[in-house]
């Protein structure tokens, strides 16, 4: 047999032999999923803010612009306020509460999203059954206390119990990874699907949180070096692009609403007050100025990761497991987005930089996890 038909055996019997695994697997990885995500909002709900928690704050203003399917600060956030709307349907507490019990949700669903993703990573390289009692059971016991260290988070922890737009930009994130991770595990069939989804969620999480393009780069990257020939194909060109543009359109809310206007007052609801909200051009002067005189040195962004220790230090050893296992083109994507997240947040001088800080406390609980 020359070598091309001993590859094809070998890999279509690979493929039977990996589906029947995957059947079995599904069932438990579900079951811890579903419990992380129970385990998490419980502990969020007993912990979360029973009304408005200060005032004058971001957090109020996303309950009362919720409520009011108002118009929030720059850059507008379409989906957070149209998902908060919804929220304050709810027939639990006050509105101030439902809005707060968003937050808690989407932080306990990125948890269960954290555990997953590991999975897709390191499961796939394994042979063992996804039993609790088979060899594999460090695997899910790694992706299980990666995710839940991430969970009890002081940062990540705090804003999911309160109103803000983190847990939910979070969740985005784990998302994104979860499907650029899992496309080397689908058919050919099916990763042109995933590619064209993971275009569709990329262009929603743009409605709501605009850092969620320094993930772009990491996840082009990673793209190009796995899957060169379908990227190029005109055909999901054409069609990932337009999926990417297709959910932007929920910013038409903005003029939509635009009678109700912001808190402040300052949206003017024109061509130009529109492009100055979405595209958030203000905020630029916390980038190329230090408008509130904020200077921060090494020693804070040590404190900043020393105090966020739980996933740190084992995210630093999981990445050199991660590049001793030769799992290179992970490593691009884990490590770009890292690399690209922190060097903005070193140039970023608003107050509350801590919260832009949670997508690499992901990434290193990801990395902890392997």
């Amino acid at each position: 047999m020359n070598d091309a038909a001993e590859f094809i055996v070998h890999n279509q019997a690979g493929e039977q032999g990996g589906e029947g695994a995957q059947e079995k697997k599904q069932p438990l990885c579900l079951l811890i999923a579903v419990g992380l995500f129970i385990i998490s909002l419980t502990l969020y709900l007993f912990t979360l803010a029973p009304s408005v928690v200060t005032l004058f704050d971001d957090s109020l203003e996303f309950q009362l612009v919720t409520y009011q399917l108002g118009i929030a600060h720059p850059t507008g956030y379409p989906l957070y306020t149209i998902l908060g709307k919804l929220f304050t349907f709810l027939p639990v507490g006050n509105v101030a509460y439902r809005v707060n019990l968003m937050s808690a949700v989407f932080g306990a669903a990125t948890v269960a999203l954290l555990y997953w993703l590991t999975l897709q990573v390191v499961v796939p390289r394994k042979t063992a059954r996804m039993s609790i009692w088979s060899p594999a059971w460090p695997t899910h016991l790694g992706a299980a206390l990666g995710a839940a260290l991430f969970a009890v988070g002081q940062v990540f922890w705090r804003q999911a119990t309160i109103a803000e737009v983190y847990t939910l930009n979070a969740f985005f994130v784990a998302l994104l990874l979860l499907l650029a991770a899992s496309l080397p595990f689908v058919s050919p069939k099916k990763q042109e699907q995933r590619i064209l989804w993971l275009a569709f969620c990329f262009g929603l999480s743009l409605t709501h949180h605009r850092t969620m393009v320094l993930l772009l780069p990491a996840l082009a990257l990673y793209l190009l070096l796995y899957y060169r020939v379908h990227i190029f194909r005109p055909r999901v060109i054409l069609l990932g692009v337009g999926l990417v543009l297709l959910p932007l359109l929920l910013y038409l809310c903005l003029p939509l609403r635009g009678h109700v206007g912001s808190l402040d007052g300052t949206y003017q609801n024109s061509w130009t007050g529109f492009w100055r909200q979405v595209s958030a051009s203000g905020y630029g002067l916390f980038i190329f100025d230090n408008p509130f005189g904020h200077e921060r040195d090494f020693a804070f962004y040590w404190s900043l990761l020393a105090d966020q220790f739980v996933t740190t230090v084992p995210g630093l050893i999981g990445l050199i497991y991660l590049f001793r296992l030769g799992q290179s083109k992970m490593l691009v994507l884990t490590g770009s987005a890292f690399l690209t997240y922190l060097t903005f947040n070193l140039f970023y001088n608003v107050a509350d930089i801590e919260v832009f800080f949670i997508p690499i406390f992901l990434y290193n609980s990801t990395a902890f996890s392997q």
